[in-house]
């Protein structure tokens, strides 16, 4: 693991991978947008100056997606067939009361609404300051995360913090949505550094492509009140 993506700052804050998001005036022209309904179907460029292409969809009109996390263009080959192409995932996707990524997508649940990122996924509760924020650990050639790694880093990064009796740390198995997850709550006391006391959730869910990460926060005193593993099993894989 490296090292600057063991620190619970980057965790606490909910390390963002996502790119652009799909938020446009009224009064913007379907030419000037990256990605836009017309006439029932859905259209995509992947930067400004492309030529938008429809996206495939399923029959509830949701963008499909191949094993990669990859959306898919609608195309005809020389022989008139129709046929797909694999096109890079805008990192968001707002429509309305729904919110997706590469990795998933979510229809907002009572009581949270979308926090105002363009490269983000981060939702907040509508009355208080609970928090979810996404991050993705992608594999890479010489690296291939997992949740039971990332769980082991930051029990290792936080040992100190648990000898010295300013942090807790709990770890249980259990299932996101359907699929296995590890849960790690951390529980922060800010006794000998003046900060705040804090307490969070992260829930890490395995792909073949990496590792999703939910990073569920809240103030110390709430610790509990909220069930964030309820928000998160509403959530649609998409990989």
């Amino acid at each position: 693991m490296k090292k600057n993506t063991l620190k619970i700052a980057a965790v606490l804050s909910g390390l963002a991978v996502c790119l652009t998001a799909f938020a446009a005036c009224s009064s913007e022209k379907n030419e000037d947008k990256l990605i836009y309904k017309e006439g029932g179907k859905i259209y995509y460029r992947p930067q400004q100056g492309d030529i938008a292409r429809e996206l495939a969809t399923d029959k509830n009109g949701v963008t499909l997606v191949d094993s990669e996390g990859n959306l898919l263009w609608k195309v005809t080959n020389a022989d008139g067939e129709d046929q797909t192409h694999p096109v890079s995932y805008p990192a968001v996707l707002n429509e309305g009361d729904r919110i997706s990524c590469q990795q998933f997508s979510i229809k907002l649940p009572r009581g949270w609404e979308k926090m105002k990122s363009n490269n983000a996924v981060m939702l907040k509760n509508e009355k208080d300051s609970a928090q979810i924020d996404y991050s993705f650990f992608e594999n890479k050639e010489d690296e291939v995360n997992t949740a039971e790694g990332r769980v082991q880093a930051l029990n290792e990064m936080l040992q100190p913090s648990v000898k010295d009796g300013t942090a807790i740390i709990e770890v249980e198995d259990v299932q996101v949505s359907g699929r296995d997850a590890k849960k790690i709550v951390i529980k922060t006391s800010g006794k000998n550094s003046g900060k705040k006391d804090a307490y969070l959730e992260v829930y890490f869910i395995d792909t073949a492509n990496g590792v999703m990460s939910f990073s569920c926060s809240c103030p110390a005193e709430d610790g509990g009140k909220y069930d964030f593993k309820a928000v998160l099993d509403t959530i649609e894989y998409r990989i």
